[in-house]
């Protein structure tokens, strides 16, 4: 939710960045102590414009606040602001909420939607155009984050408050907000959204067929991208009936717009029909001859208009020396942005991620455009000007490998072979010239996936030069950290760089050392014994060093990527001497303070419990007792997500202990450990192991180990159920279980405490148990 542009708001731009940059320096508790009291005394007065102050300052503090109880406050005033006088103020109010829903997505939706959302409502009845479309913005995005659970009771309230202003509304914005609104209900609402499209595609094909101005090309966009959003969210049987027409309009449409213009429809189009695509699956494969081509022919004509490599070098040819490289490659970004036109770099951005949907859900369809598509998209691999088109088009090549190796072509396995190693060479050469740090990291990932597709494929001495390649640019960005920590040190000491900026973080070159990590991983997984000689390096020259205490976070978790990989796939079989080793590590770091270094670990845990089952025995207590301790350590500053995902691992882990090892542990002790602290909530694959676990053992006669001998488990257990029916944390073989589980709970002597803890859940989780007892 951008704030407005021009010169007149330059300083608020500045005053927000630098409340930004002061809760990143002092952090947001002592940030919100002191802001408290500024924002008070300015709200006090009479003056609109301290009051605007001190709203578009709070609305800066979403992204610093990890606890919502402290974004209540600020919720709160925001909205005793709705009704102010002024209509700079009633803006900046309703940019705080916008911001709020926006930065804490979604724990500030379900907080607030029930006094939000009606409240935002009331408040279209704005009579300032431009206050109200902040209003629709913020409904907007308010909208867009509800978890889809919560949408059902306010679709209707919401299409019928924004149906007048789509229709009548007295400025253009207004209704292209209206839309926006419109959009978001529909992509929140998913399934939920059926009965209301009937109400709606009709009206969105009248604004396609009517709105034929220049000016309404944007709404006339929006109206695509409505559309299709409401496409994608009612599924392919719901929308079978509206997709003729939908095709015929988008084509006409298409037909009409020229790849010359910067005309906004484009866009649109580009990623209606990506969603149209994943929506309709290998149904879409008979429209690929018409709207792959021109597609095709955007991203050749931006590559086609790139400047030569000689030009380029010419016109910012400065001194090698460490700080001439950096500043050769700051230029040539800024020069090479002024020379193109940035629309169609992100016309071209949009293009080519439509195209990695198509190869992704059609698979072996796409394989008659594999030929065209493999030469545009290595051209767009190498394309110097924009970084994000080099990451896009990396992106595309491990999914061109897979449509391939998919199909029935005679030949599958050499071309997959020929394409591999031609996408490998274009990858690495670029890799070795890259310069911004988040393509190169994508670039590798990149490479990673492809070598993952192909599985064995490379002999040993090609194996021996990756790894080469591969340890040669861990010891240049290691070489390069050492460098800015000098700079650094320096920068106190000579005046003379006192203007130049270095870049303390060491933030890029750790997240490379962990791509990294990861492509070895696919290496130890891929071509097995043939990795030992990389495996001894790693283990005598890179973990001795990345494991030291002192050391960041990242490159501790550096290291433990790479134990984990070499547990994984080359197993106690393998590499038994420095098995020892490796699990000592693990066990090291599982009580770690950073959560993402206690999963790493914990998760490693897991799999020498999987791979290392004799090794195992023999460690398996005190492994029960790190990650038991792991469970205690309350969450610290980082996102609830990572917490969680720390959380899910430390519980999956103790479950296949259990399950593994049941002879070296205390298993009705830890079983009744493990099943206090499901179900899982982040981490998708470990979530649906241990939930089925869960099921089975309820099913195979050990129920009072779990629900013990009174029953008094079966509260948690039915909240465990609510939760993940219906969720990805559940598929359809847990489900049966579940109903099994739940009719014999219901139908013996626990009948009672089912119908106890049945009145403890939410109406929605009341719903979902009757649900499972009905089928």
């Amino acid at each position: 939710m951008e704030s407005r542009e021009g010169t007149e708001y330059s300083g608020e731009r500045y005053g927000c960045e630098i409340i930004n940059r002061l809760a990143e320096c002092v952090g947001q508790q002592q940030l919100l102590k002191t802001l408290a009291e500024l924002v008070q005394q300015m709200l006090a007065s009479s003056d609109w414009r301290f009051k605007y102050t001190a709203l578009m300052s709070l609305s800066q503090l979403g992204e610093h606040i990890n606890d919502l109880n402290d974004i209540v406050p600020v919720a709160e005033t925001a909205v005793r602001h709705f009704k102010d006088p002024h209509p700079k103020t009633r803006w900046a109010a309703y940019h705080v909420i916008g911001m709020l829903a926006e930065d804490c997505h979604p724990e500030f939706q379900i907080r607030f939607h029930e006094t939000l959302i009606p409240t935002l409502i009331q408040s279209l009845n704005e009579p300032v155009p431009r206050v109200l479309c902040h209003v629709l913005n913020c409904l907007s995005n308010f909208m867009e984050s509800l978890p889809e659970e919560h949408t059902p009771p306010y679709i209707e309230m919401v299409l019928t408050s924004i149906f007048p202003i789509l229709k009548d509304g007295k400025v253009r914005l207004m209704r292209e907000c209206s839309l926006a609104v419109l959009s978001a209900t529909a992509e929140a609402a998913k399934t939920n959204f059926k009965p209301y499209a009937d109400k709606c595609v009709p009206f969105l094909f009248e604004i396609l067929k009517t709105h034929t101005q220049k000016e309404q090309k944007q709404m006339r966009g929006q109206a695509i991208e409505t559309l299709t959003i409401i496409g994608s969210s009612i599924e392919k049987e719901a929308f079978a009936k509206y997709l003729p027409d939908v095709v015929q309009i988008l084509l006409s449409i298409m037909n009409d717009v020229s790849l010359d213009d910067a005309d906004p429809q484009r866009s649109y189009l580009i990623a209606g029909w990506q969603r149209i695509c994943i929506t309709l699956g290998e149904d879409f494969i008979p429209y690929l001859d018409v709207i792959l081509p021109p597609t095709l022919k955007l991203v050749e004509i931006v590559l086609n208009n790139a400047p030569k490599e000689e030009e380029e070098i010419s016109e910012y040819a400065v001194s090698d020396d460490n700080f001439g490289k950096r500043n050769r490659k700051d230029k040539a970004n800024e020069t090479v942005r002024q020379n193109l036109n940035t629309f169609d770099h992100e016309e071209v951005e949009i293009a080519i991620s439509m195209i990695q949907v198509f190869v992704t859900e059609l698979k072996k369809g796409y394989i008659p455009y594999v030929e065209k598509t493999t030469e545009i998209i290595l051209r767009a691999v190498s394309y110097k000007v924009n970084n994000n088109i080099r990451e896009k088009a990396a992106g595309c090549l491990p999914a061109l490998l897979e449509v391939v190796k998919d199909s029935t072509h005679e030949m599958k396995d050499q071309v997959v072979l020929k394409l591999a190693h031609m996408f490998l060479n274009s990858l690495w050469k670029e890799v070795e010239k890259e310069y911004d740090p988040e393509t190169l990291i994508m670039q590798i990932s990149s490479f990673k996936n492809c070598i993952d597709v192909c599985g064995r494929f490379m002999n040993k001495q090609e194996l021996e030069e990756l790894s080469s390649k591969i340890l040669l640019l861990l010891s240049e960005s290691d070489k390069r950290k050492t460098e800015k920590n000098k700079y650094k040190n320096l920068e106190d000491e000579d005046d003379e760089l006192a203007g130049y900026e270095v870049d303390p973080d060491d933030d890029d070159e750790e997240d490379l050392h962990i791509a990294l990590a990861e492509l070895m991983g696919i290496l130890f997984k891929t071509h097995k014994e043939l990795t030992l000689p990389l495996a001894g390096v790693v283990y005598t020259q890179i973990l001795s060093k990345v494991l030291q205490p002192g050391l960041s976070d990242k490159m501790h978790k550096f290291g433990l990527f790479l134990i984990d990989d070499m547990v994984d796939y080359l197993g106690y079989e393998l590499i038994p001497d420095i098995w020892p080793h490796l699990a000592e590590a693990l066990i090291k770091f599982a009580t770690d303070k950073t959560a993402y270094i206690r999963q790493a670990s914990v998760f490693g845990i897991g799999l020498l419990a999987q791979r290392g089952k004799e090794y195992f025995k023999g460690i398996a207590e005190v492994c029960v007792q790190k990650v038991a301790e792991s469970l205690k350590i309350p969450k610290g500053n980082e996102v609830e997500k990572i917490y969680n995902f720390s959380v899910d691992n430390s519980v999956a882990t103790l479950g296949k202990i259990m399950q593994l090892h049941p002879e070296k542990v205390n298993v009705p002790v830890l079983a009744k450990l493990w099943f206090s602290h499901l179900p899982l909530k982040a981490d998708i694959p470990e979530g649906l192991g241990q939930h089925e676990l869960l099921m089975d053992i309820l099913l195979s006669g050990n129920a009072s180990m779990i629900l013990g001998d009174n029953g008094e488990g079966i509260g948690h257990l039915l909240k465990i159920i609510a939760q993940i029916t219906d969720s990805k944390m559940s598929n359809d073989s847990i489900k049966q279980k579940m109903t099994k589980v739940l009719k014999g709970l219901v139908e013996g002597p626990t009948q009672k405490l089912v119908e106890q803890g049945v009145m403890g859940l939410s109406e929605l989780q009341k719903q979902r148990i009757r649900g499972l007892l009905k089928v």
